[in-house]
């Protein structure tokens, strides 16, 4: 892997990691897996490095990683990540001192 690249990568890292109203700005409330984040956005700055010489993604390129990102996981599986209980059966949902809840 070219130079370029990682350190390309290596200043994003460390620039969500010091400025986290950036990193909410981005990603807002959503629950993204930054090690996948960062190997995607690794693959496209390699493919721009190949095409253009510059690493640097656009602000669509790092945004269609998101999108990437959150529409492969399911709506279930982010409804139960928010309310952070496992399923009775399927898409059945019971919340103490609420009915059952059954998606249809």
């Amino acid at each position: 892997m070219n130079v370029d690249i990682l350190i390309y990568v290596n200043n994003l890292k460390e620039f969500f990691k010091r400025d986290q109203q950036a990193f909410k700005d981005m990603f807002g409330t959503l629950e993204i897996d930054k090690e996948l984040y960062f190997q995607k956005l690794t693959d496209i700055a390699s493919q721009n490095f190949e095409n253009t010489g510059t690493p640097t993604l656009s602000t669509v390129q790092m945004f269609d990683i998101v999108r990437e990102l959150t529409t492969t996981t399911s709506e279930v599986e982010q409804l139960m990540k928010v309310l952070k209980k496992e399923p009775i059966g399927p898409f059945i949902q019971i919340l103490p001192g609420f009915p059952p809840i059954c998606l249809n």
